[in-house]
């Protein structure tokens, strides 16, 4: 048939779509009508193919996807290997940042040999952890028996051959990724992505950027945008649709380690969208935004610019200063000076005695306090509620008094 591609002799290239992807056409309702429509409209060049990946990408996406399922593993029997050590009134985390470090897998080697004297496993720590030996004494106090002795050998033993075979996978994937060494050199230049997260989106998207008209496009192949749920003219729920899930866990992985980055935009828009939106959505949408840098990364072949964490505070300043020069412009100030005072004032929060001040001067002009709305709207614009507030309770007030005053010397005729 025309336009599809044997994969393997077996597979069709052209994958066809279902309605909620993006074909808006009805089918009928029985299996035999649905396999005659779809038969019809592929005929006729209706639906679109779907993106199969070579077999290069597909195998270099086997090799990404078992080492993270072994990363996982890992992660997994670490904290068995801290559950034993907890039943064992072994407080060894509470002190040691990580139980696989060096100092830490020293002091479990001396425990498996027989070595359960708690000042002498403390003195086995290293680096800054000699700091801890008096806590590490404290921590190390607990019952190790034989049972906890060989449940601590097998999980040792297991994390080993772990990190050996993730380490084989690793230098076997780093071979078959050479040719694309330029690319995952600049993905490496992205807050939060280093090699294995590089690695690991460069097998799942492609080093070829086209098949994607735009980063949006590919925001949305990914599963990482918000969804499209409408009816009656009311928006539903946004929830994201179905991806990739080992891309979409890379992209949040590697949005964690974005947001704890210092003076970085990345961390700056997951504190902004923090408090509105809850960290979760914060976080995918810090995801979002990686993945369309990594599309203008790849398909610009340029490296990441740093945009710097005071952006939104400089774009927000930006965008007051054109929303307040809009207004001035509405009301009437066309003059250079008008303007000129109204952003100087703008950036400015006045105090009470210097509202009191310049009223007082406007006061004693010949047009009086408050003969022109523009000439006191760029002062307005400056001032806060509480000092407004302020400036109203001190003039009424000082009016009060200047009313008991004149009734007391007319004799309480006065106004």
């Amino acid at each position: 048939m025309e336009g599809l591609e044997l994969l393997d002799a077996k597979v069709s290239r052209a994958v066809l779509r279902g309605r909620g992807v993006g074909n808006s056409i009805l089918l009928p309702d029985t299996d035999v009508k649905d396999a005659e429509w779809l038969a019809d409209l592929l005929q006729h060049g209706r639906l679109g193919p779907s993106f199969v990946p070579p077999a290069s990408q597909r195998q270099a996406r086997e090799l990404t996807r078992y080492r993270t399922s072994l990363i996982e593993e890992r992660c997994r029997a670490v904290n068995r290997l801290q559950k034993i050590l907890e039943g064992a009134n072994i407080k060894l985390a509470s002190v040691a940042s990580d139980v696989m470090g060096v100092s830490a897998r020293a002091m479990l080697e001396a425990l498996l040999q027989g070595e359960v004297d708690p000042c002498v496993l403390a003195q086995l720590a290293r680096g800054r952890m000699r700091s801890k030996r008096d806590v590490l004494a404290q921590a190390l106090q607990g019952y190790f028996t034989a049972h906890h002795r060989f449940l601590i050998q097998e999980q040792l033993a297991h994390i080993d051959s772990l990190d050996e075979t993730i380490a084989h996978l690793s230098a076997e994937i780093a071979e078959r990724l050479r040719p694309f060494e330029p690319q995952l050199k600049r993905l490496e230049t992205i807050p939060g992505i280093k090699r294995r997260l590089a690695e690991v989106i460069l097998a799942e998207i492609g080093a070829d950027m086209s098949r994607f008209p735009s980063a949006r496009h590919l925001a949305s192949w990914a599963g990482m945008c918000p969804g499209n749920n409408e009816s009656a003219g009311k928006r539903l729920s946004g929830r994201t649709r179905k991806g990739s899930p080992w891309l979409r866990t890379a992209l949040v992985e590697a949005a964690h380690a974005a947001t704890h980055s210092k003076d970085c935009y990345l961390a700056a828009q997951y504190h902004r969208l923090l408090i509105r939106r809850g960290g979760k959505k914060a976080t995918i949408a810090v995801g979002h935004t990686l993945l369309a840098i990594v599309y203008h990364v790849l398909a610009d072949e340029k490296d990441y610019e740093e945009l710097g964490g005071n952006y939104f505070d400089e774009w927000d300043r930006q965008a007051g200063k054109s929303t307040a020069g809009a207004a001035l412009r509405e009301a009437g100030l066309r003059g250079h000076a008008h303007l000129d005072r109204a952003r100087r004032l703008s950036m400015l929060v006045p105090s009470t005695h210097q509202i009191t001040a310049l009223i007082r001067a406007g006061a004693a002009s010949a047009e009086g306090p408050f003969c022109s709305s523009s000439c006191w709207l760029p002062f307005f614009m400056g001032v806060s509620r509480v000092a407004m507030s302020r400036l109203m309770l001190g003039f009424t007030g000082r009016r009060r008094k200047r009313n008991i005053a004149c009734r007391a010397r007319t004799g309480g005729c006065g106004s």
